[in-house]
């Protein structure tokens, strides 16, 4: 989805685009989908979707109206930024957010925290990237706070029938594993055996 801050656009972004571009790209995503789910339809399902942001207070707002004028089949829910900094674009940028943060810990805490307001609060589809999180700190322990918040979120998730996304870019990062890496898998089970429910 687009974001709607200058401030939130990428570096990579800063010069070559704008929050008024980000809005005309998605919104010719959107047209040229239309137009293919339409061509197609009777050869292939075409859906049509987008992956979140939730980086400030008006974000859900933005994924629920965004949702509901584009009539939107389904969501990927992603977490990019935790207290307004991102924190999948560089070590650099990393550090920055662990430092507004309090620590990576409290990090890690801000990020489940964003997770599951974008849980309960737009039941996407599609988890995202579960633990975008960890990107840059693999090998750090999860504290018994953070295991409780990453199982509270995948019993949310589950309880409503999201599917959960196994992210194969972390590989193009040389991470040990596509997310959600291991250490996080193995905080997640088990769970109790009455939340997996068949589709």
């Amino acid at each position: 989805m687009p974001r709607y801050r200058e401030q939130d656009l990428y570096p990579e972004e800063v010069g070559k685009t704008t929050v008024e571009g980000l809005a005309a790209t998605f919104e010719a995503y959107v047209v040229e989908a239309r137009r293919l789910q339409a061509k197609y339809r009777d050869q292939i399902e075409i859906i049509v979707g987008a992956e979140t942001e939730n980086i400030y207070g008006d974000s859900i707002a933005q994924v629920r109206e965004l949702r509901d004028r584009h009539h939107l089949e389904y969501l990927v829910g992603s977490v990019h930024h935790v207290n307004e900094v991102p924190i999948d674009f560089s070590k650099e940028m990393f550090q920055q957010a662990v430092e507004k943060a309090g620590g990576l810990d409290r990090l890690f805490e801000g990020y489940y925290d964003a997770q599951y307001q974008l849980l309960v609060e737009v039941r996407p589809e599609v988890v995202g990237h579960f633990d975008l999180v960890n990107m840059f700190c693999v090998d750090h322990p999860i504290s018994l706070a953070v295991e409780e918040k990453i199982r509270r979120n995948i019993a949310h998730a589950v309880s409503y029938g999201a599917l959960f996304e196994l992210n194969a870019s972390a590989f193009v990062k040389s991470l040990p594993g596509a997310h959600p890496q291991a250490n996080v898998v193995k905080v997640s089970f088990p769970l109790p055996l009455s939340l997996l429910k068949p589709l």
